[in-house]
């Protein structure tokens, strides 16, 4: 092939027909929880740490997810803007510093969690 075609062709390209070995590109090391695959599991988020002080504050007691969604988000809640996706937040942060313990009372009752 003329080095006049090979100025268009992309470097994986070029790589591929050398007969050279392409190499996975390198990932932040950084940051060890972005390396696992699924969700990110931060050890120290917001959430988790807000949930964790929840705890502490209630005594150890059992608490709905209602109650650490306000705990999580005061304004949000102050505002009266709380949201689905708040809740879902919560309990998947709640899945990884709690157990639940219960249920709670009402239509769609909530999860009432422990800590661990």
């Amino acid at each position: 092939m003329s080095s006049r075609h090979e100025k268009h062709m992309s470097s994986t390209m070029r790589s591929t027909m050398s007969g050279t070995p392409r190499t996975a590109p390198t990932r932040d090391k950084s940051r060890p929880w972005l390396l696992r695959a699924g969700r990110p599991r931060r050890p120290g988020s917001r959430l988790q740490t807000a949930i964790r002080r929840a705890f502490i504050v209630s005594s150890g007691q059992p608490l709905s997810t209602i109650e650490l969604v306000r705990r999580c988000y005061p304004r949000a809640e102050q505002t009266g803007k709380l949201r689905r996706s708040h809740c879902v937040s919560v309990r998947r942060a709640a899945r990884k510093v709690a157990v639940q313990v219960g249920y709670g009372r009402g239509y769609g009752p909530p999860l009432l969690w422990g800590p661990k």
